[in-house]
């Protein structure tokens, strides 16, 4: 009925010909603000100072993302709203997207799942240990756990992680044998 959404149009008449808008508001996620000044989004006080307290040194990766704001981008675009989403992060540095999906997972019960892909070298020394030791508890202090999961976060951690490694290209071609017959 257009009567219930009449405030949400706009009629334009131009050249002879009628043009009418509508004006989309998602009801998805939340519409973000213009500017996060928030102190949660400081990626020195919560990325960097949250993998000192994971690894017991924060020389292991320079510059993490705040996990509030990543957080907060995955409320914007309405993954708080679905439980069973996949997410998608094709360059997951030192992991802050996976540790922000568990820590969904933890707070309602959802269900998503992530899949991260990443080809630095830090891989294996940051991104694999860190999701490995957010999924054993949520609370760390250098490097050691501050305290044992309860046992909802325990049902509400992930239970497996699969790790594909693909060759690159040039390892492909490098490897290549070539026979003349």
């Amino acid at each position: 009925n257009v009567k219930t959404i009449e405030k949400e149009l706009k009629a334009e008449y131009r050249n002879g010909t009628y043009f009418v808008y509508y004006r989309r508001r998602p009801n998805e996620g939340q519409q973000p603000t213009t500017i996060w000044t928030d102190a949660k989004y400081s990626a020195t006080e919560h990325g960097t100072a949250l993998i000192k307290n994971l690894f017991g040194t924060d020389e292991v990766f320079s510059y993490p993302k705040s996990i509030h704001a990543t957080t907060d981008c995955l409320v914007a675009m309405g993954i708080a709203d679905n439980s069973g989403a996949i997410i998608l992060d094709f360059f997951a540095g030192s992991g802050t997207t996976g540790h922000a999906v568990i820590n969904l997972n933890r707070e309602d019960g959802g269900r998503r799942k992530f899949i991260l892909v990443e080809m630095g070298d830090y891989f294996d020394t940051v991104l694999v240990p860190r999701l490995k030791k957010v999924t054993f508890t949520p609370e760390w202090k250098d490097g050691k756990p501050k305290r044992m999961p309860t046992k909802e976060e325990i049902e509400r951690s992930p239970r497996i992680m699969k790790i594909l490694r693909l060759e690159s290209y040039e390892d492909t071609l490098n490897n290549l044998e070539l026979k003349r017959t």
